[in-house]
């Protein structure tokens, strides 16, 4: 009998441990209804030394992340169906974008969609209903060229 009492918090403690990480990653952006609202978009453009900012644009309500679960093999890696809901700089609707994403707690990739979301993206936030994520880009000579930063809000 003791080693059954022994045996059970084991096995308890391998299911719970064995669960893919970045699934429980990823599901902090599916949970619920999945609905992220782009907050903001912000552009940043260095100069040639990439040390200075010489030109900033934001813009404002950019449209809305739609992150849910797919049983297809992409799910199987830790990437989700996304469709990315694309406003122009009014805030009116302009297209709809199907795409991937894939969250590991550190970065998040966003493939096959949105010209303006489809990058690799460091996360600076990373909270329940806010998310903060930037994308460089760089020259030739390894300095910034550009920088973009996604503020994000869950949707309600």
């Amino acid at each position: 009998m003791k080693k059954l009492l022994i045996l059970i918090p084991i096995v308890v403690a391998m299911i719970f441990f064995s669960c893919d990480k970045e699934d429980v990653k990823i599901k902090r952006l599916n949970r619920g209804k999945g609905i992220w609202q782009i907050e903001t978009i912000e552009y940043f453009t260095y100069d040639s030394l990439g040390a200075h900012v010489v030109k900033d644009t934001t813009i404002a309500h950019a449209g809305e992340l739609v992150v849910f679960t797919t049983k297809t093999l992409d799910g199987l890696y830790g990437y989700r169906l996304m469709v990315a809901d694309m406003n122009d700089a009014s805030g009116n609707f302009t297209a709809t974008f199907p795409g991937e994403i894939y969250d590991d707690g550190t970065r998040v990739d966003i493939r096959n969609s949105s010209p303006a979301v489809s990058f690799l993206w460091t996360i600076d936030k990373n909270e329940n209903r806010k998310q903060v994520w930037s994308t460089y880009s760089l020259k030739p000579d390894g300095s910034v060229s550009e920088k973009i930063t996604m503020t994000l809000k869950k949707g309600d």
